[in-house]
């Protein structure tokens, strides 16, 4: 997920609240009392040094020195103070604590500017949700604020800032399994910013985006536009993606040009070393154990690429935001292949009931129409290979 959380400013910026030195202990026994706005620069002073817990506590302490009132009122202070305390969750990794008080501050920002009015800091504040919620896994919530911040940013001409909402979308409908929604956000996105009219020049902004239109057309099989992408990304000399930062990302993009080009033995050398070295996060986890499974695949290496594809079944079954998950029925599909390579026509019909079960589900996406069309695809060949009826799939 792509983030930009800039703390200078939020807290004030040139402040000089307590000398060095200063412990945690003395500090706490002399902030009782103090002014709401005093203690929120001095938090962002030490925010600056890296001492996120002198920071929390003096934000704490801020919180409750400000009142119930000024934050019924929304007071720009009480604001500061709940950004910069989720700012600290954020840099914690804590997403779960961060999400209410990001809740609470969109909230605020669409009571004082109106909901269906856009402002810079609602705009901001429904980005920074948006960025949460994805984080946690909730995906429907992070795209309906994501493209909240994206109309915003659009009203207000904010061109960089509203390129930044359509690469925050192209990561969310990643995660959803929409490849065509996410190919189109990210193509639009590059394209404004290499067009010298539009008035955008950020070359970071350029790498991280042509990395996710990679990943995008990786996922069409348009194998030409991943190559070109990336090699576009690359160029440009930034590390990108923080959720697939070095070595994940080098080793991931590494392993699957290896598989492309027929190494195949190198390329899940490389995977199963960067699964024992590095912990990745569940969703990027999966995401390896897949492509792992493809390629065992390719090698006929089936009982391996079964296991690996339960193992990355069972991780999105639990990150999963509900049962009808795009990325859980992608999974079940890979599952029906391999046993149909198998010969386990039993198995193989018993996947493609439960992926076409689970496609009812009113939350599954519009864009698996293509892996259902698949699924049915795949059961009449299995009902004509073991010399049964052809069953009826609806």
């Amino acid at each position: 997920v792509i983030s930009y959380v800039d703390t200078e400013g939020v807290l004030g910026s040139g402040v000089h609240a307590r000398g060095d030195g200063v412990t945690a202990a003395e500090l706490q026994s002399g902030i009782t009392g103090k002014p709401p706005q005093q203690l929120a620069l001095a938090a962002a002073e030490y925010m600056a040094r890296g001492d996120m817990s002198t920071a929390e506590m003096l934000l704490q302490e801020a919180l409750t020195s400000a009142g119930d009132d000024a934050r019924n009122r929304a007071d720009i202070d009480v604001r500061d103070i709940l950004h910069g305390l989720s700012i600290i969750r954020e840099s914690q990794g804590d997403w779960t604590a961060a999400l209410p008080l990001r809740q609470e501050l969109l909230k605020m920002e669409e009571n004082l500017h109106g909901a269906d009015k856009p402002h810079p800091d609602t705009a901001l504040a429904a980005s920074h949700l948006g960025v949460i919620c994805e984080k946690l896994f909730m995906l429907a919530d992070a795209r309906k604020h994501h493209q909240k911040a994206l109309n915003y940013y659009g009203k207000l001409e904010a061109k960089e800032k509203e390129v930044q909402s359509m690469i925050n979308l192209g990561v969310t409908f990643i995660k959803m399994g929409n490849i065509p929604r996410a190919f189109s956000n990210l193509q639009v996105a590059v394209e404004t910013l290499k067009d010298a009219k539009s008035g955008v020049r950020n070359d970071k902004l350029l790498s991280e985006a042509l990395h996710l239109l990679y990943l995008a057309s990786w996922r069409r099989g348009d194998w030409n536009k991943a190559r070109a992408a990336i090699e576009e990304s690359l160029a440009t000399g930034y590390v990108v993606l923080p959720d697939f930062a070095s070595p994940v990302t080098s080793a991931i993009l590494k392993a699957k040009l290896q598989w492309k080009n027929g190494d195949h033995r190198s390329a899940v050398t490389l995977l199963e070393s960067t699964r024992s070295t590095v912990e990745l996060e569940d969703y990027l986890l999966s995401f390896v154990l897949s492509i792992e499974a493809a390629i065992h695949v390719d090698l006929s290496n089936l009982p391996e690429a079964l296991r690996l594809t339960h193992e990355a079944l069972a991780i999105r079954r639990r990150i999963a935001t509900h049962t009808g998950h795009p990325l859980i029925i992608q999974a079940l599909l890979c599952l029906a292949h391999i046993y149909l390579a198998l010969n386990d026509h039993e198995n193989v019909a018993a996947t493609l009931s439960e992926i076409t079960g689970l496609a009812k589900y009113p939350r599954t996406s519009d864009a698996m129409q293509q892996e259902l069309g698949a699924a049915v695809r795949l059961l009449t060949k299995v009902a004509e290979s073991s010399g049964s009826e052809g069953r009826s799939v609806t």
